[in-house]
């Protein structure tokens, strides 16, 4: 069993293990399991352990609920993604409760997160505008799917990256 990354409200946030590999594959929610459906999704989710920061939101009974997967694009970027379980289907207000807790786990080595979701997934439009997240602009994905591109910057910490927020030399 892997330490907790982070613990709120029963839930926790712990690393993905090879053990929660079979344990997701079996309870993956459909819509979750669309998006890989020309992949031998087993694979895929062995692979994503492997070979990304990839971490497992599991509620007070060991149940995993989320998968959250993190993968850097530049020295302060990211881009998250989530897949979900049936578990889900029980437990999303507390999901809800506590992905700001996730953001700030996060937002500690990331300063930009980014999200693409897809334009017919209104829940997730709206989670994604709660917490922060600021659309910015379409793209259309290699399966002609329209998502919607969402950044948001930590809005604890300055960006030393950004030129503009630089102090000015004389």
């Amino acid at each position: 069993m892997a330490d907790p990354i982070l613990q709120r409200r029963g839930f926790q946030l712990v690393p993905m293990l090879k053990s929660h590999v079979m344990k997701f594959y079996h309870d993956i929610a459909p819509y979750s399991a669309a998006e890989y459906e020309d992949v031998d999704l087993f694979y895929a989710l062995d692979q994503m352990q492997e070979e990304q920061e990839c971490m497992i939101l599991e509620n007070p009974d060991g149940i995993s609920v989320q998968l959250i997967g993190l993968q850097a694009t530049g020295n302060q970027q990211v881009c998250m993604w989530s897949l979900f379980t049936n578990q889900m289907d029980r437990d999303w207000r507390s999901v809800i409760g506590i992905s700001p807790d996730i953001l700030r786990y996060v937002h500690q080595t990331y300063y930009e997160i980014n999200l693409n979701i897809s334009t017919n997934s209104e829940g997730s439009l709206n989670w994604a505008a709660w917490l922060g997240f600021i659309p910015n602009g379409y793209i259309d994905d290699e399966y002609g799917t329209t998502v919607v591109h969402f950044v948001r910057c930590n809005p604890d910490r300055k960006n030393v990256y950004a030129l503009p927020s630089r102090p000015v030399m004389h």
